[in-house]
């Protein structure tokens, strides 16, 4: 079993990872602070390596993806997980920099994971997803406005995917 988590390197992610780990799973911890995916490692009980990428880049994703199926073989598992706070001003005072920023990792950074992932998911005919983020998301939060657009994240996650794959083996 191999398994990929981004976000890896602190909570959530990192406690995935090493759960992951701990029943079996050979795990790819990913994440932009190397040193903390290494910590992940250290923590770890099973096979966990790390792997430095920022998701918002398309071909540092499709490279863990690919060291993960060389190194661990396509994975049974994806933990997309990664994200960003972002900002906490309102869209007034944020710099468009500030928002191309957060949308590429949180959003793009989720549909590089998948455009990846999933095809050797899909030819080995199994697979589980999950992508994660904040319930801002869902609901909103005033002050920081470039947490509600990534709820296009769910909408790809919850509702599409399971209804494109639905007669597959991938959950």
């Amino acid at each position: 079993m191999a398994a990929i988590v981004t976000g890896a390197g602190s909570g959530i992610g990192r406690a995935v990872a090493l759960e992951l780990s701990s029943n079996g799973s050979a795990v790819l911890a990913v994440d932009i602070d190397h040193d903390a995916a290494e910590e992940t490692v250290r923590l770890s009980t099973g096979t966990v390596l790390a792997h430095h990428a920022d998701v918002s880049k398309p071909d540092e994703v499709a490279a863990y993806v690919e060291r993960a199926v060389d190194d661990l073989g396509v994975p049974d598992k994806f933990f997309n997980n990664a994200g960003i706070a972002g900002c906490n001003r309102s869209i007034v005072d944020m710099s468009i920099d500030e928002w191309s920023s957060t949308l590429s990792v949180n959003l793009d950074g989720m549909f590089y994971g998948l455009k990846y992932v999933l095809p050797h998911m899909i030819a080995a005919g199994r697979g589980q997803v999950v992508d994660t983020g904040s319930i801002a998301s869902l609901q909103g939060a005033p002050s920081e406005p470039t947490t509600s657009p990534p709820s296009t994240r769910y909408w790809a996650s919850l509702v599409l995917l399971p209804r494109k794959y639905e007669n597959t083996a991938l959950r």
